[in-house]
């Protein structure tokens, strides 16, 4: 139910799960609860719950909570990881443009400027 209601709350655009594990453990429990409750009042004591079903419940809720926030916090680690080789890029990248400036530079000391100036139009348009 929750999660339906999430998906429909979104708006028409098409949707997609980023993170699935804190998609899968909602699912999961979810699927569980309902199973849960049949158990205890149709099986084990039918149209009683005891203290000890009580105190279950209460427990699996708990256990909801902390294992969605593990799934959670993964995530985010990966997400920082990612982050983290998206800047290792970005500095790499940063890096080849200041080797070939400097390399141009060289380049223009020794021969004619207005012909390197040249090749590197001719390089960066091509």
């Amino acid at each position: 139910m929750i999660i339906g209601v999430s998906i429909v709350a979104v708006d028409e655009e098409p949707k997609k799960i980023n993170a699935l594990g804190v998609y899968s453990c909602t699912a999961i429990f979810s699927l569980f609860a309902y199973a849960w409750m049949y158990v205890v009042l149709e099986v084990i004591t039918p149209g009683v719950v005891s203290l000890t079903e009580a105190w279950l419940t209460f427990f699996f809720f708990f256990l909801l909570v902390g294992l969605a926030f593990g799934f959670d916090k993964i995530q985010q680690s990966k997400d920082k990881n990612k982050m983290s080789q998206e800047e290792i890029n970005d500095t790499n990248k940063k890096d080849e443009l200041k080797i070939k400036k400097s390399t141009l530079r060289h380049l223009a000391s020794v021969h004619s400027e207005k012909a390197i100036l040249l090749i590197a139009r001719g390089a960066h348009d091509g």
